[in-house]
């Protein structure tokens, strides 16, 4: 009896661990965007928090930061400012 309960939860543990989703690291998202939307768009709207829909939201984050524009100071802004202040 021993043995068979043995085999059995060696069984079902191959069985969960075959049917699990291979984990995708975030850089792995950020070089495949075609993979990335899909998995993004399923995880916002489920809200899960698998390993792979965590990455895929850190994926997005990053392309998000690599394409954001990097903020400038308009010194011109600054005098017209002046100017309205002084009046």
């Amino acid at each position: 009896m021993k043995k068979i309960m043995a085999v059995l939860g060696l069984v079902g543990f191959l069985l969960v661990s075959a049917c699990s989703e291979e984990v995708k690291t975030p850089e792995w998202y950020v070089d495949h965007p075609k993979e990335l939307a899909p998995v993004y768009k399923e995880c916002k709207a489920s809200g899960n928090d698998t390993p792979n829909c965590r990455n895929a939201i850190a994926a997005q984050f990053l392309i998000q930061q690599k394409n954001a524009k990097v903020p400038t100071f308009d010194f011109n802004l600054q005098d017209e400012m002046k100017k309205d202040s002084a009046k």
